[in-house]
């Protein structure tokens, strides 16, 4: 539930910022987790990204992959690793 959550409000974020801030082309981001300020995703985002006409992708995580964003949420046995923490919801 939380993860979903980081990640819907992640794209929101990014799609907020580009939309109020028309002089930006790129954001870099870090997105951690409130109390341990563990790195739960981070990117770099192009507004052209944005842009392309790309086909519907139902899942937030796939969206926001496919724009630069990797998320780096523990794996579903409760451990991660740097090269591999990739959850199901940023590749379904």
């Amino acid at each position: 539930m939380f993860a979903e959550q980081a990640l819907a409000d992640t794209e929101a974020a990014v799609l907020r910022l580009f939309e109020k801030l028309p002089e930006v082309d790129v954001i870099e981001l870090s997105v951690l987790e409130p109390k341990s300020e563990t790195l739960i995703a981070a990117g770099t985002v192009h507004r052209s990204d944005l842009n392309e006409n790309r086909p519907h992708m139902l899942s937030v995580g796939m969206r926001l992959r496919e724009v630069g964003v990797r998320c780096h949420f523990a794996a579903p046995d409760g451990g991660a690793t740097a090269s591999a923490p990739i959850a199901d919801l940023c590749s379904r």
